[in-house]
């Protein structure tokens, strides 16, 4: 997780490590993650809310971590499934395009109009779910569109090796990662890290599901 480069690929042995580095190494176990983001659809059917069908294939934006957390409850027990929030580290392993250990800046290209929905090609709107190319998972919207909320407090990254991990035991704000249709670029990339208060609700921000194996 992290990186020890700046946008421009300049080595920066101290930064902030509340943003992107240092560089650490961990290991997460087996899981599940959903190949598009929420929708306004899915939203709308689990937790009995109306939309506009024309809007059904839009990332469900607007929600605050808590209405997250609902949402995940809600499918959980109507399906019996443990679904959850990501964690940081699941999340920036499936960007990074999992064992294959992609380099790519974005995720699935280091070219980001290929992959992503940002503030240079959204029109300042968010987009249909997958209507551009997967990373090398098969998964959309990674970077772009609209940024994910995960369950991680924001923290800096512990130094040594971790085995599965799940953030700070507490703090003020949550990670969301994966950048949206109004950053730009340089903001988009996969070791990018953003804190919002768990009560933060934007219309760039959204979810995305995981399911432990």
């Amino acid at each position: 997780m992290g990186a020890s480069q700046d946008a421009e690929g300049n080595f920066r042995p101290e930064v902030d490590p509340y943003l992107e580095s240092p560089q650490i190494k961990c290991v997460v176990e087996p899981f599940y993650m959903s190949k598009y983001e929420v929708t306004v659809g899915q939203w709308g059917k689990i937790m009995k809310e109306k939309y506009k069908e024309e809007e059904a294939r839009l990332p469900k934006t607007d929600v605050t971590f808590y209405e997250c957390m609902d949402f995940v409850r809600t499918l959980t027990d109507l399906t019996g499934l443990p679904f959850a929030l990501p964690s940081e580290a699941e999340w920036e392993y499936v960007a990074r395009g999992g064992k294959q250990q992609c380099e790519d800046i974005y995720s699935g290209s280091q070219i980001i109009n290929e992959v992503a929905w940002y503030k240079d090609n959204s029109n300042d709107s968010s987009q249909p779910v997958a209507t551009k190319k997967p990373n090398h998972l098969g998964i959309y919207d990674l970077t772009g569109n609209v940024s994910e909320w995960c369950m991680d407090w924001y923290d800096a990254y512990p130094v040594e090796r971790q085995m599965n991990p799940q953030g700070a035991p507490k703090g003020t704000y949550r990670i969301y990662r994966g950048g949206s249709w109004h950053d730009k670029a340089v903001d988009s990339r996969v070791t990018c890290r953003i804190g919002g208060k768990t009560e933060y609700r934007s219309s760039d921000l959204g979810l995305r599901l995981a399911l432990e194996k």
